[in-house]
């Protein structure tokens, strides 16, 4: 089963702002918290997202057992949006699309996600306890982190 998440948020900035801080993959690190203990695996010498870019890592969202992850830059769309997908990890499907549309006096920012868990219905199970609810403070603590920033 399929799960997707919206999430929007309005940043009051310049989309050239707005998107050399996301297109850059080293501010993946700021946008996670810290109890995820997210740590970086690859050596991103071009942090400047591009189409084919992998990045592996490992976060501890659950009970501090760190969990691999890769994600591979599907697309990539200048100012307009990139999409990201899991090759590696927890989930047996992730697709996160970031898009970006400029504003009057600003850029609203568009987060959709559409995952699958494994394990089928046992899976499904645990969505709401620990992937949903964990997927919305992940996304709690980054809208206050991007108020803060700009």
């Amino acid at each position: 089963m399929k799960h997707h998440l919206k999430y929007e948020q309005y940043i009051d900035a310049s989309m050239d702002e707005v998107w050399t801080f996301f297109s850059d993959a080293n501010n993946l690190l700021v946008l996670t918290p810290d109890n995820m203990k997210m740590k970086v695996k690859s050596n991103l010498t071009n942090t400047q997202l591009y189409e084919g870019m992998r990045i592996a890592y490992t976060v501890s969202p659950l009970f501090s057992i760190p969990l691999f992850w890769e994600t591979e830059i599907l697309e990539v769309s200048n100012q307009s949006h990139f999409i990201d997908i899991q090759r590696k990890g927890p989930f047996k499907y992730w697709k996160h699309k970031h898009t970006f549309i400029s504003q009057e006096k600003g850029v609203l920012m568009i987060d959709e996600i559409i995952y699958e868990l494994p394990f089928g219905f046992i899976g499904n199970i645990f969505h709401k306890p620990l992937v949903l609810n964990n997927l919305k403070e992940l996304f709690i603590y980054r809208k206050q982190i991007i108020q803060e920033m700009f």
